[in-house]
């Protein structure tokens, strides 16, 4: 064989190594069902690594596929599952070089009972009158002149966040995850946390989730 055929192999063989160490392969896909084991067709289903976040839908069987991730392997990414009416749920995903990666969740719809602004328990017999914000502290990673760094490198745990309304403020601290979740009244608000200098207004409506995520710092790689 030629030298100029060895030469086209090892191109292509080298290619195929570069793919599989920024890609997914077949990205994250799974299936989304209530507590009844029934399907949840047009959900969202977010994903955020630590630059932007993008969503994708649902079908009639409840199934949803994300076919890339901007994520460097070893890194993280977030989900978010969220529907009108329905409890929002976050799962941090470490990002690998398998070629078939599934996660599915359950998701319940809210109760008749809620909680107000203070935690306060309110007992109805409608649905509330409420809505979610849901996110994560975290703390991103960039750059990286011989091998490009991306994603999530970590996240802030058991942290103080608070949401700012109009009748007072509620504080929380963030899970051994990172995530956060409120339910508050219908409103505007301000989110704001302790490890970061980040505020978020956020725009709550009745039954909808928001999705805010802080930052806590920043890991740039020359």
């Amino acid at each position: 064989m030629s030298l100029k055929y060895h030469l086209i192999i090892c191109i292509m063989l080298l290619s195929l190594l570069i793919q599989a160490e920024y890609s997914l392969g077949e990205g994250i896909h799974g299936y989304i069902t209530n507590e009844d084991n029934t399907p949840v067709d047009n959900a969202d289903v977010s994903i955020f690594d630590g630059l932007a976040i993008r969503n994708v839908k649902t079908d009639d069987q409840g199934i949803y596929k994300i076919p890339e991730i901007s994520v460097t392997p070893g890194n993280y990414a977030v989900l978010f599952f969220t529907k009108k009416d329905y409890i929002p749920k976050a799962v941090n995903i470490r990002v690998n070089r398998e070629n078939d990666f599934e996660y599915s969740a359950v998701i319940k719809k809210t109760d008749a009972g809620s909680a107000d602004l203070y935690g306060r328990h309110i007992v109805g017999d409608k649905p509330p009158r409420y809505g979610f914000v849901i996110g994560t502290i975290y703390q991103p990673i960039r750059g990286g002149k011989i091998k490009f760094q991306s994603g999530i490198y970590g996240f802030g745990r058991e942290r103080r966040v608070w949401l700012e309304g109009e009748t007072g403020i509620v504080e929380k601290r963030s899970d051994m995850d990172g995530h956060f979740f409120f339910e508050v009244p219908p409103g505007k608000y301000r989110l704001g946390g302790e490890v970061t200098k980040e505020k978020a207004e956020v725009d709550v409506r009745e039954g909808e989730t928001v999705i805010r995520s802080l930052r806590s710092g920043l890991i740039l790689i020359d």
